[in-house]
């Protein structure tokens, strides 16, 4: 059998452990503070045994889950959500791009002469590449936003200024 593959198996079954172990924990603490409330007062309200033993889920995010497809989008949310991100892949890509090819050209300067030709110009065009990748997602993601149905138009049918 391969390391990689009983390693796997090993990691599965410790989060797997794990996560029993914890479930069994936060059941122990439920009824041990149901056991120090018993002690402290005396008798306790049955909403509030109910409460402690099967507490409310938390509350999604909207956005969240929108984005999950529990929640519908308002009306124009996903167009603002798409040009958010074409922007930020503008800015980004050159950004991560840039970075690349600085190191890339560390070497053609001098700087870094450990390096060898190949990983310098492996460097550079990754960069470059990247840089163009980024550009192009978000000018997609940019222009395919203004296909998208607008929400509302004036500030009093906008529920966020409201």
């Amino acid at each position: 059998m391969d390391i990689a593959a009983a390693a796997f198996w090993i990691a599965l079954a410790a989060v797997l452990i794990a996560r029993s172990w914890k479930m069994k924990h936060v059941e122990q603490m439920k009824h041990e503070t149901i056991r120090l409330l018993i002690q402290k007062e005396g008798t306790l309200n049955p909403d509030m045994v109910k409460e402690l033993l099967n507490p409310k889920p938390a509350e999604w995010n909207p956005q969240t889950a929108a984005m999950l497809g529990l929640k519908k989008w308002e009306p124009g949310e996903s167009r603002r959500h798409m040009r958010v991100w074409g922007i930020i892949f503008m800015i980004a890509g050159p950004g991560i791009g840039s970075v690349f090819v600085t190191i890339g050209l560390t070497r053609v300067f001098g700087f870094n002469t450990e390096m060898s030709a190949g990983d310098s110009s492996a460097l550079i065009s990754v960069g470059i590449s990247l840089v163009i990748a980024f550009l192009l997602l978000g000018i997609a993601l940019t222009y395919a936003s203004g296909f998208l149905p607008k929400g509302p138009e004036g500030p009093a049918e906008n529920k966020r200024t409201a």
